[in-house]
């Protein structure tokens, strides 16, 4: 058994299907996670639910998460920042 793993590693699939793995996490996640905040955003806009500096910063998240896909390696942390702010703010206002 482990003379087929060192013939898969050195065959060039193992490469491949982690480079296919980081693109389809990364680009495609990042892609998709701009989707969510873009519709969530706009939802908390058409129903009055949050000021308009969480909309603004909702869609700077999204425009963000779409156009740039993997150029820097810390935009990934746009999402869980947004959403934490997002959170924070429900919070704050259910308390009030």
């Amino acid at each position: 058994a482990e003379e087929n793993a060192d013939g898969l590693v050195s065959s060039g699939a193992w490469d491949f299907g982690r480079k296919t793995t980081y693109e389809l996490m990364v680009v495609y996640g990042m892609r998709m996670a701009g989707v969510f905040t873009l519709a969530t955003t706009t939802m908390l806009l058409r129903a009055k639910l949050a000021p308009r500096w969480l909309v603004v910063s909702g869609y700077l998240a999204a425009i963000v998460l779409l156009l740039t896909g993997d150029f820097f390696a810390w935009i990934e942390l746009v999402f869980p920042a947004w959403v934490l702010l997002l959170s924070a703010y429900v919070l704050v206002t259910d308390f009030r």
